[in-house]
């Protein structure tokens, strides 16, 4: 059968799917349905595959908005020293240097939602939350080569780096 690497890797979004990094049969991202189970990062396998095996229980991760940060120890490092995040609606990559212990959400008294996670440094402990100026361009982009009928990106000297696309 399929399982999770971290009970800290699980997360459910909007009732409709469960995510969770497995590294059978393929390590990477994977999501459940209620009915099949779905292989998401094939785009950023090599990534996965470079993280630090005996380190694989700590990976974790949260969800803001439509985004799912995955954080984990890459190949050098014994603790989440970096944080991939997946664009669900969008189907989209991006890496942060940002090295997590846990996520979590809160609920304020206005409905809205606070995207927080702890983070360690030189045997400190520090709590923080997501504001879009603390990450907006911090991310590191992923190389891709896109063409379709309207667009063509595949000259692969010229560096582009997207957040989004509309």
């Amino acid at each position: 059968g399929m399982g999770t690497v971290s009970p800290l890797s699980v997360k459910s979004y909007m009732g409709k799917w469960i995510f969770f990094v497995s590294f059978n049969p393929i390590p990477g991202l994977y999501a459940f349905n209620g009915i099949s189970v779905k292989y998401l990062s094939e785009k950023v396998e090599p990534i996965f595959q470079g993280m630090n095996k005996a380190n694989f229980h700590k990976i974790c991760s949260g969800i803001n908005e439509n985004h799912l940060w995955i954080s984990y120890p890459d190949s050098n490092s014994t603790v989440n020293n970096k944080t991939l995040i997946y664009n669900i609606e969008l189907e989209a990559w991006s890496q942060a240097n940002l090295g997590v212990g846990s996520f979590t959400n809160q609920w304020s008294s206005l409905d809205t939602i606070k995207f927080i996670w702890g983070t360690s440094s030189s045997g400190n402990s520090y709590i923080n939350r997501y504001a879009t100026s603390v990450l907006d361009n911090a991310t590191d982009s992923i190389t891709l080569s896109y063409k379709s009928k309207e667009i063509t990106l595949d000259d692969l000297t010229t560096r582009k780096r997207f957040r989004e696309l509309f």
